[in-house]
């Protein structure tokens, strides 16, 4: 089976989002299709050699930076080494004087950008951080008539990209797919909600054939807010990357290390009382992530801001309990979860959001028996802390959920079923 996947970002560079990415690309290596991708691509990517590159691939990529973007990034590190230079070098200048010159000139970069990002969001419309990807990305022609053409989101531009290729004919196919991780002018990281966004995206999900969403809630929301698709949304597992097993145990006895792996900004997710928990508690603890609120680290605790996908494997490897946050509201699903789920280690899984959107993630996840369940509340988190921390290390390995793997979700993908 012939295949091209057509995700708007650098499947190189280490985030979430790219994990789940790779995830569906093995699915389809793994169900033997014949595959081409096609990404974008910058030289200001900061490239992961630890992400995956499958050699039965053939990638595609093209350049998704501006004109603009290059030179305000150049002025920016042009900026940066000049301060480094001063504060080595210029002896009697003072370095909150060095310092407070770069940030003037940064704010007057930061002006100048807002201003043109407001004139080409004016003139573009809703895509216009992958305007000049999608505008590169449309020479791409080819012959082949695929069985399926897969376009991912995050960023929706894949799936205005692959319309554009299908609606001038330079791209043939029997089924086009639209994979939903997260939705659009509903996101919860959409805090500024332009009616563009919301026109674009009702266009796009009315000129898809197959559309899928990572979680029954959003699946549950977006058939209420864009009723006109709703018959062809449908519900799949977001593929799992293995990230490693425990098959040794880090330490004797109960003394457990937990970890909490990801992004943690105030706005999408609270971890606050996990984070006031461990202190209570004194559990050792690793939290790895960028935020907009940082924890300070303690005798107990590790703070980290994001690393790469090598030193991330090992604080996993570590780590005894993975810790799963749920989001506020929205009802979207962590992507950690499922990559979580690859490993043998116990998941403390903490719900947040409505009491009706904790009732039905929880229902979603509890059938595999993998989980041990909270409530994002203080009390809640300490009580599952102590509880598990009187368990036996041999008791609480659990089974990898294979319903997760990407080749089985592929193939149902595949066979186009509805609902997982």
């Amino acid at each position: 089976m012939k295949v091209l996947y057509v995700v708007g970002s650098n499947l190189r560079v280490n985030s979430s989002a790219n994990m789940s990415h790779n995830a569906l690309l093995k699915g389809l290596v793994d169900n033997n299709c014949e595959v081409e991708v096609i990404m974008s691509n910058n030289k200001r990517d900061r490239i992961d050699e630890a992400m995956p590159v499958f050699e039965k691939v053939t990638y595609y990529s093209f350049n998704d930076l501006s004109l603009f973007y290059n030179i305000v990034n150049n002025l920016k590190f042009r900026m940066l080494r000049r301060s480094n230079h001063n504060n080595q070098k210029i002896i009697d200048l003072k370095r909150n004087d060095v310092q407070n010159t770069y940030n003037r000139k940064k704010m007057l970069l930061s002006i100048i950008k807002s201003i043109y990002n407001e004139l080409e969001y004016a003139l573009l419309g809703p895509h216009t951080k992958k305007t000049k990807w999608i505008k590169n990305a449309k020479c791409f022609n080819c012959n082949t008539i695929y069985d399926i053409v897969i376009s991912n989101s995050y960023p929706a531009a894949s799936h205005r990209l692959v319309y554009e290729l299908l609606l001038n004919k330079k791209v043939l196919t029997k089924r086009w797919i639209q994979v939903w991780e997260d939705p659009w002018y509903y996101d919860l990281f959409n805090t500024v909600k332009k009616k563009s966004v919301y026109r674009e995206e009702k266009h796009l999900l009315n000129v898809a054939e197959e559309i899928y969403y990572v979680s029954p809630l959003t699946l549950r929301y977006q058939k209420e807010y864009f009723p006109e698709a709703a018959e062809k949304m449908k519900l799949m597992h977001l593929p799992q990357l293995d990230i490693g097993r425990d098959e040794e145990a880090n330490v004797q006895g109960t003394d457990y290390i937990f970890g909490y792996f990801g992004d943690y900004h105030s706005y999408v997710r609270n971890l606050q009382p996990f984070y006031e928990a461990c202190k209570f508690t004194q559990t050792k603890t690793y939290i790895v992530g960028n935020s907009d609120n940082y924890f300070e680290s303690t005798d107990t605790i590790k703070v980290k801001k994001r690393v790469g996908l090598s030193e991330l494997k090992n604080f996993q490897e570590k780590t005894d309990v993975l810790v799963h946050l749920c989001n506020l509201r929205g009802g979207q699903i962590p992507g950690k979860i499922y990559h979580y789920s690859a490993t043998n280690k116990p998941i403390l899984f903490i719900l947040d959001g409505t009491e009706e959107e904790k009732r039905i993630i929880y229902n979603y996840f509890n059938k595999y028996n993998r989980y041990i369940f909270c409530n994002n509340d203080f009390n809640s988190i300490v009580s599952k802390i102590n509880e598990i921390k009187k368990i036996q290390r041999e008791e609480l390995k659990k089974e990898s959920v294979n319903e997760f793997l990407p080749k089985v979700i592929v193939s149902k993908i595949m066979k186009g079923l509805s609902e997982f």
